[in-house]
């Protein structure tokens, strides 16, 4: 509703009748319907109607669903049901756009399935119209599926999907289009994963190489290949290499994104990971810490990368023979019986995983 007089007398008179709420989210005040008003509304408006308002609500929840990452990661959730009912069994091209940036929500947040879902549902949309499954779009759908995959574990199947798509776009595509860049870093990624370095590290430099061409040294995606060719030559116990590569490209986000951006935090881990294989603890632990407590407060207490933080603060720790099992509670969140389970049996996992960090990296030394 476009005057703004005709919908505070309409919110009025629903707010005054209980037939909707107020929620406040950050500095947004949002709406509610009651669903049981929502479902008495269902059944009793005439089928035409229903509709007409369903592909109303569509159009509004499309528009005003974020779609930058800064802004979803403090308002995006109180826009998740409406979403999800909006694009329930829809296959609106309307209802497809909007499942895309849900699917890159949720892999913001760290829930991936739910991401995997979405992504599913674009891809499906799009190869049953015929129309447009192919386009640029189409292909940056299955390319974020492809990264989710590899989240979830199954890198094997990201690289079968990934392998796939290049096949079909490099013929067609610039060598440096952004779009086959995109997917061969993907594919770097999942190649790393898979223990294929040398593969990995050489599909990395390509990406970094066309990113320098074509937006410049300090550009955010730049800066992303820069951090991913570190990892790969850490993967490959190249420490001096990958730390030189991991402090530019932390120098690069803190000056371009900011010292708190999740980006940067990941340079600070990626910075301390190789700092620690160098033994240099010290200062291994100071960025862990700092990275811990930027993840707490941007991402959350259970976000999948502060709970990583918390694992690789304990790993320096028990390096340097120094006490981890208060590190190690920080991710523990569920109350537990304490009259069954000892502090010390509580993180075990934890504890054991450590261990096997540390034991793995002196056998490489030797």
């Amino acid at each position: 509703m476009d005057d703004r007089i005709q919908f505070r007398q309409a919110i009025g008179k629903l707010l005054g009748f209980s037939l909707v709420t107020t929620v406040k989210c950050k500095d947004k005040t949002f709406y509610e319907l009651h669903r049981l008003v929502q479902l008495s509304l269902q059944i009793y408006l005439p089928t035409e109607e229903l509709n007409r308002w369903r592909t109303t609500a569509l159009g509004v929840v499309s528009r005003l669903f974020p779609r930058d990452e800064d802004k979803w990661r403090y308002s995006g959730s109180a826009y998740i049901a409406h979403v999800l009912a909006v694009t329930k069994g829809s296959t609106d091209p309307t209802a497809e756009e909007l499942c895309y940036p849900l699917g890159q929500y949720y892999i913001d947040m760290g829930f991936y399935d739910d991401a995997e879902i979405q992504l599913r549902r674009c891809t499906a949309v799009r190869e049953e119209s015929g129309e447009y499954d192919c386009d640029e779009e189409g292909q940056r759908r299955i390319i974020l599926l492809g990264a989710v995959s590899i989240y979830q574990g199954k890198a094997e199947v990201a690289e079968k999907m990934l392998r796939n798509l290049l096949g079909g776009i490099e013929g067609l595509l610039n060598v440096n289009n952004p779009t086959v860049l995109h997917a061969v870093d993907c594919l770097a990624m999942a190649l790393r994963y898979r223990g294929k370095y040398n593969e990995s590290e050489a599909m990395n430099r390509r990406v970094l190489e066309g990113r320098k061409r074509s937006l410049g040294l300090d550009h955010p995606s730049t800066l992303t290949s820069v951090k991913n060719l570190a990892i790969a030559l850490r993967c490959q116990a190249r420490y001096n290499e990958s730390e030189a590569l991991n402090r530019r490209a932390l120098e690069g986000r803190e000056k371009i994104l900011g010292p708190d951006h999740p980006d940067t935090l990941t340079s600070v881990n990626n910075l301390a990971i190789v700092l620690r294989h160098q033994g240099k603890f010290t200062e291994s632990e100071t960025m862990h810490r700092r990275e811990l407590e930027g993840c707490e407060k941007i991402l959350g207490p259970d976000h999948p990368d502060t709970l990583t933080s918390i694992h690789n603060l304990a790993t320096v720790l028990l390096y340097q023979g120094k006490q981890c099992i208060g590190v190690l509670w920080r991710g523990v969140r569920k109350p537990l019986d304490l009259t069954t389970h000892t502090p010390f049996q509580v993180p075990t996992t934890w504890l054991r995983r450590c261990v096997a960090d540390r034991d793995y990296d002196d056998s490489k030394k030797n």
